[in-house]
């Protein structure tokens, strides 16, 4: 029996490579954050007034309190103002342009008037958020859960402070929580510190946690408080 020849293989045409011109990828934009205080020495100190690595931002804007600062602040676009112990007299213009923009603005406090104590949160807030430190796990939309006239916002520099202040006050609904930690050294240590903060909160908590080596003060926490708790603060 004769088989039939065998097919020819085909020939293979040599690759071809054309050269690719890919555009560079644009740095992400860091958002853009305001800062509103009694003393903007603290925060001068903290963050550089030029960044020359970059034309963008790398650091929040810092105000003072005055109808000035609230002027400018209403000329531009912000992701997000957090906003130190403000009176009445600021309060106002402020909820208002918060209501006429999609800015979220935090108005942060202390339940002893700490002022240091808030000063070091809200600046520990900021540089996380304008910070690439793993785990990068915190950005504006996470703060935005914590935007609420309708809640109270309490700063603490202290675990066993804010610890205190929830277990003195075990009526209070906390609708939202941050712990940032600073410097961990230990794990153990800082998954304790969450456990124990963790206790204190309502089941139903939004928590969130993460770390900032450069952070000042024993740590970060933020609680949001519904304002239904009011007579009991």
């Amino acid at each position: 029996m004769t088989l039939p020849p065998k097919p020819e293989s085909p020939k293979l045409e040599p690759l071809k490579f054309e050269s690719l011109d890919f555009e560079p990828l644009d740095e992400p934009k860091h958002a853009d954050i305001a800062i509103v205080c009694h003393d903007i020495e603290p925060y001068l100190a903290r963050f550089p007034a030029v960044n020359p690595a970059s034309q963008s931002p790398t650091y929040p804007s810092i105000f003072s309190f005055s109808r000035a600062s609230i002027t400018q602040l209403e000329q531009r676009s912000w992701d997000l103002i957090l906003v130190e112990s403000a009176t009445k007299q600021y309060t106002a213009p402020l909820i208002q342009m918060q209501q006429q923009s999609s800015c979220s603005i935090l108005f942060i406090n202390n339940p002893s008037n700490d002022r240091h104590a808030i000063t070091q949160v809200c600046a520990n807030i900021s540089a996380k958020l304008y910070s690439d430190e793993m785990p990068n796990n915190l950005d504006v939309a996470d703060m935005r859960l914590f935007d609420s006239i309708n809640h109270h916002l309490f700063a603490f520099n202290s675990l066993s402070d804010a610890i205190d202040f929830l277990q003195s006050n075990p009526s209070v609904t906390v609708t939202a929580a941050l712990y940032l930690a600073h410097n961990v050294a230990n794990l153990a240590h800082y998954q304790q510190a969450m456990a124990d903060l963790a206790a204190n909160l309502n089941d139903n908590c939004s928590f969130f946690t993460s770390m900032l080596d450069t952070g000042q003060g024993q740590c970060s926490i933020l609680v949001c408080l519904s304002a239904a708790n009011e007579q009991t603060l």
